[in-house]
């Protein structure tokens, strides 16, 4: 998997909006997510904030979720 490759997320909306992630898709292949353990907000040097979540999916593979501020999500590492 690219690190650049687009995803779509769905998101669980409780106190906040986009609190965690339930499921992602990529190349048209939902993956549904069973566990997911935020990692914290982070603010990097430009100023840009990112939410970073570890999450299980139900088919054992893990991924490293990065939710942006300006609302796009990304995939930085997958492991099976």
């Amino acid at each position: 998997m690219k690190n650049t490759e687009k995803i779509k997320v769905k998101t669980y909306s409780g106190y906040k909006a986009d609190e965690r992630p339930l499921s992602l898709t990529i190349e048209g292949k939902e993956i549904q997510l069973v566990d997911v353990i935020p990692i914290g907000t982070i603010k990097d040097v430009t100023g840009l904030s990112r939410e970073e979540f570890i999450a299980k999916a139900k088919d054992g593979r893990q991924f490293k979720l990065i939710h942006w501020e300006d609302d796009r999500w990304s995939v930085l590492w997958m492991k099976n």
